[in-house]
């Protein structure tokens, strides 16, 4: 029986990566040896319904049925197969058996019979169905939306609207407001229009001493990256004081959201020209209703005490009010990142009180900045270094530098280091500028990268992972979650093994609503060899 198990993993192996038509095939030979066995036919007849081989499914249930008669989990797989054969009211007279045989069963149950009901137009049976339903869970809003349509397909309108008005709505999470249009945060004074403009200038630097570098030098843009017809070119270098200051409507690059349209931006036109004075009337017929949020709020709630940091209302971040700042999805997706960080215990780490110099973070490719804000506000006497390229440094710098004014700044161009380490602050590096003598003679105490090494070519992903362990600190880590796990293979996390004794896999969490890539946690660096490999790299 042991070699029956093997295959049987190996079967569910190939279902786990969507290989449904192998897996069938698996159980299928499995349940040929061994007829009848509970376990390999409820394997067998779920992927044969996946794969539309419904009258296999529905021959093995009842095959099985002859051994357990009784069971309600093989009786429901012989009423999916029934469904997917159009014999719907088989298929109720099978789920009222498993009904009987679990009284008084789940609200589901119930409404999976009323459902069928209605299908076959038996409209008052559907609606004692559903009726039972809210009588196992009165506050069942699929109970509710199910009478609604019931009662519209029996033409009865009075009655789907009462049962709509009447459906509970779920409680109102603490500290949620209205939403937040754009004018209503987008304020940019004169003075930090004026910081802007500096941030620009040592931007524009950057840029211009990059061109002196081969054209095979790692620091030049490629992989994704390759820069041809930049954002920065087309929004900020123009220096537009309207685009500034709505600075969160042009960061979509970064986060893999359009913030202004509520949609993802994959395989939608890219925001890389000033939008309209008129947007907030464009956005006002975009808002999702309120309700939507409740579950973003409630996420929020939940987190350890003082980790829920919402988004600042600046630059036009619009949401909801919420907690004297501003929630959207792009909120929740920083969380995700934050709260791994949270967990392994690396913000406490950071703000040891015995800590007598400010703890260095550094982050490759920080984006416009939001996670860089977070652990600013966690750990104010961070010293927070960003490594990115300058047309990217220039959004998180414009952000940072705004929302933390008070800061000691910096910009690190090639040839240069870090000579602020010692204050609170910001340092701001060309990706170029990355080297082993960055720090001078301070490490780095935690190391950030999410979503952007799976997207660089190996060879820059190799140079930052030597970089980071030579410049790390012995007690130090380097987080990164990329989603570049693919087929079975960590396309990052083979580059940077060779400098990092210690590598330990970030257990996968949904992170609430967005996954945030498969991460490791590097510590224990190898700092000679990371050095030595660093000047190979950079030739």
């Amino acid at each position: 029986m042991s070699g029956v198990h093997n295959s049987l993993s190996l079967g569910q192996a190939l279902a786990a990566v969507g290989r449904h038509a192998e897996a069938l095939e698996v159980g299928k030979s499995l349940l040929a040896a061994e007829p009848g066995d509970l376990t390999l036919t409820q394997f067998a007849a779920t992927y044969a319904l996946k794969c539309g081989e419904a009258a296999y499914a529905e021959d093995v249930a009842r095959q099985a049925l002859v051994r357990h008669p009784s069971d309600p989990a093989l009786l429901t797989l012989l009423a999916d197969a029934l469904v997917a054969l159009g014999r719907h009211r088989e298929a109720i007279a099978c789920l009222e058996r498993t009904l009987a045989l679990r009284s008084p069963g789940q609200p589901a149950d119930h409404i999976r019979i009323g459902r069928l009901a209605h299908y076959l137009g038996d409209h008052d049976t559907a609606v004692t169905w559903f009726l039972s339903a809210l009588a196992l869970d009165p506050d069942s809003a699929e109970a509710y939306d199910a009478l609604s349509k019931v009662s519209n397909s029996a033409s009865r309108p009075e009655a789907a609207r009462e049962w709509r008005e009447s459906k509970p709505q779920p409680p109102e999470p603490e500290g949620l407001g209205d939403f937040v249009n754009s004018e209503a945060v987008s304020e940019l004074s004169d003075a930090e229009y004026r910081r802007a403009l500096t941030c620009l200038d040592a931007i524009d630097s950057m840029i211009a001493s990059r061109q002196a570098l081969p054209a095979s030098h790692v620091g030049r843009p490629s992989g994704q990256w390759d820069l041809k017809d930049s954002l920065y070119s087309r929004v900020l270098q123009p220096r537009d004081r309207d685009v500034i200051r709505k600075l969160r409507f042009y960061t979509q690059e970064f986060t893999g959201l359009r913030l202004p349209f509520f949609d993802a931006a994959r395989g939608r036109p890219r925001i890389d020209f000033k939008l309209p004075a008129e947007m907030d009337a464009i956005v006002s017929l975009l808002v999702p209703e309120r309700e939507s949020s409740f579950a973003h709020a409630s996420y929020m709630n939940a987190l350890p005490e003082g980790l829920a940091i919402p988004s600042p209302g600046k630059f036009a971040e619009i949401g909801w009010d919420f907690r004297g700042g501003i929630l959207n999805l792009e909120t929740l997706y920083v969380h995700t990142h934050l709260l791994e960080i949270f967990r392994y215990g690396l913000i406490d780490m950071l703000a040891a009180p015995e800590r007598k110099a400010p703890p260095v973070v550094l982050e490759i490719g920080a984006g416009y900045g939001a996670l860089a804000y977070r652990l600013a506000r966690l750990v104010p006497n961070i010293r927070y270094v960003v490594v990115d390229l300058p047309e990217s440094l220039a959004f998180s710098a414009i952000y940072l530098t705004t929302l933390f004014p008070e800061a000691a700044v910096e910009f690190v161009d090639i040839g240069g280091r870090c000579a602020q380490l010692d204050q609170p602050g910001f340092s701001f590096v060309s990706n170029a500028a990355f080297a082993p003598d960055l720090l001078g003679s301070s490490a780095i105490d935690l190391a950030l990268n999410t979503m952007s090494l799976g997207e660089m070519s190996d060879r820059q992903v190799e140079t930052y992972g030597a970089g980071v362990a030579a410049m790390m600190a012995e007690t130090g880590a380097f987080l990164e979650q990329n989603h570049s796990c693919l087929d079975g293979f960590d396309y990052v996390g083979r580059l940077i093994a060779p400098y990092f004794e210690q590598r330990q896999a970030i257990e996968k969490r949904p992170g609430g609503f967005i996954f945030p890539g498969q991460g490791h946690l590097w510590s224990r660096p190898r700092a000679a060899t990371a050095r030595a490999h660093f000047a190979e790299l950079i030739r």
